[in-house]
């Protein structure tokens, strides 16, 4: 089981990073991690508090790397290894807390969210299936650099991470439904709402930390008591467990700004 994620040199993206691998992780699932060429001091430190992660760069014109990090997690199963195994695309700034990501791990296609998003769109977390199932979808025949770059490297305009902000989940949902299989949809709208149920999210952080399926972090992490609230959160999570590294880690990467 590989959760893919991918993060770029913004403080919103690689500070939380080495939260949500370790997240991940406790649900026993490596994680490939698509990054932009180069050693950014930032995400060079996050790396260093990854463990269990494969590291993939990319490489295009600063404009394009917002949009080419989002989008080349779709090309994940580039990576060699076992076309059984399941993956699952996710955020760096997301966390997951349950099973209920294991149980995805049964060989079919799943989409998390459904009706978390627009109807021409699937969210990113989470879309899973085994490797063979992610080359079949997406025609996968190249590097990830090579598809990614064939998709994006075309567009043009004044604001591309802005004006594509959504190509991946558009992108995602296209070759969905092109394809010729069953797609499990899950839905986890609060009525009336796209915010997700039994979710901590950053707009609000209210929930009850024992009946959640996971966390979109607060932003900046940066600011204290932003992480404060994520550090309480696994302490409560992860009862047994020495998250003096979380504090080592954030102390480390204060520095860094």
């Amino acid at each position: 089981m590989i959760a893919v994620l991918s993060a770029t040199e913004h403080d919103f993206y690689a500070m939380p990073l080495p939260f949500a691998v370790y997240s991940w992780n406790k649900l026993g699932f490596a994680c490939i991690v698509f990054i932009p060429n180069g050693g950014n001091p930032k995400i060079e430190l996050a790396k260093r508090y990854c463990n269990n992660t494969t590291f993939l760069k990319f490489r295009c014109e600063e404009k394009r790397i917002p949009t080419y990090s989002q989008v080349s997690r779709l090309f994940g199963a580039t990576y060699n290894g076992d076309h059984n195994l399941t993956l699952i695309t996710g955020d760096s700034d997301m966390c997951v807390f349950t099973d209920y990501f294991n149980n995805l791990c049964d060989g079919q296609i799943h989409i998390v969210g459904a009706d978390l998003t627009p109807k021409d769109q699937y969210p990113m977390c989470y879309c899973a299936m085994p490797a063979w199932r992610w080359r079949e979808v997406f025609n996968i025949t190249k590097s990830a650099q090579e598809h990614t770059s064939e998709l994006i490297d075309p567009i043009e305009g004044q604001n591309i991470r802005g004006e594509q902000w959504s190509y991946d989940q558009w992108y995602l949902k296209k070759k969905l439904d092109e394809y010729e299989g069953v797609i499990r949809l899950h839905y986890r709208a609060k009525p009336g709402t796209q915010f997700a149920d039994k979710r901590a999210d950053r707009d609000g952080w209210h929930f009850d930390p024992y009946n959640i399926i996971d966390a979109h972090l607060p932003r900046p992490l940066t600011n204290e008591n932003n992480f404060n609230k994520v550090y309480e959160l696994f302490k409560i999570k992860y009862p047994g467990d020495d998250l003096e590294w979380m504090k080592q880690y954030f102390n480390e990467y204060k520095k860094l700004l």
